[in-house]
């Protein structure tokens, strides 16, 4: 049993990779390090610009700044999405935009870069205090473990969300669709506990942590 886990396992790590014959290339900025196949030079050119140009608004209100980070575009897959981690301290961007209206009307890069940015000034403000302390035991494996209960997940995408609204004129808070969710709750005068709004339901409809979030 466990040499047939070992075998899911190590095959599961290989077909998650990348195809050996991409062509990388970079893009070093004062504030990114910027990975992309070369094919897409153009857009990973543009994202650099747009990326140093917002850097001072997206960090203006947690501290004015971020650690240098290094930011991997990536195109070979039909995934919509863009995280950013600790262990190891990345950003990874996915070229597919969301096909569906959840999003609003922005670029997906601009929406990307105001977003994801946001989420790399959260981290580098949070390394402070009590969890400068747990980074310097732990790495960032113990920054992150005591981020965990520094913020709740409600905190990290909705001051996201808020930064995008604000500094845009199509970021999730300007959209009657992002919130018809919570008017909806209100108008039929329902009521949920924090720890039911927290964590959901299987039961009954409750917004996520993104419109919670914002509103919070």
């Amino acid at each position: 049993m466990r040499t047939i886990l070992l075998l899911i396992l190590s095959f599961a790590t290989v077909f998650s990779q990348d195809p050996p014959d991409i062509k990388w290339k970079e893009i070093n900025t004062k504030n990114y390090h910027i990975i992309f196949p070369h094919e897409i030079y153009i857009e990973a050119n543009r994202v650099a610009n747009t990326l140093e140009y917002l850097y001072p608004f997206t960090s203006k209100t947690l501290g004015g700044k971020h650690y240098k980070i290094p930011l991997i575009l990536s195109n070979r897959s039909t995934i919509s999405n863009g995280y950013v981690r600790l262990a190891p301290w990345k950003s990874e961007w996915y070229s597919v935009p969301v096909g569906n209206k959840i999003l609003g009307q922005g670029e997906w890069y601009n929406t990307l870069a105001i977003h994801e940015t946001r989420h790399m000034v959260q981290y580098s403000f949070l390394n402070r205090n009590l969890t400068r302390f747990f980074h310097l035991l732990g790495g960032e494996f113990g920054q992150t473990a005591f981020s965990m209960f520094c913020a709740p997940d409600w905190y990290w995408e909705g001051d996201a969300v808020c930064t995008e609204t604000v500094l845009t004129k199509f970021g999730r808070g300007r959209l009657r669709y992002f919130d018809k969710g919570i008017r909806a709750i209100l108008n039929n005068n329902i009521s949920y506990s924090y720890k039911q709004s927290r964590f959901g339901s299987y039961k009954n409809y409750i917004p996520g942590h993104y419109e919670y979030g914002y509103f919070l």
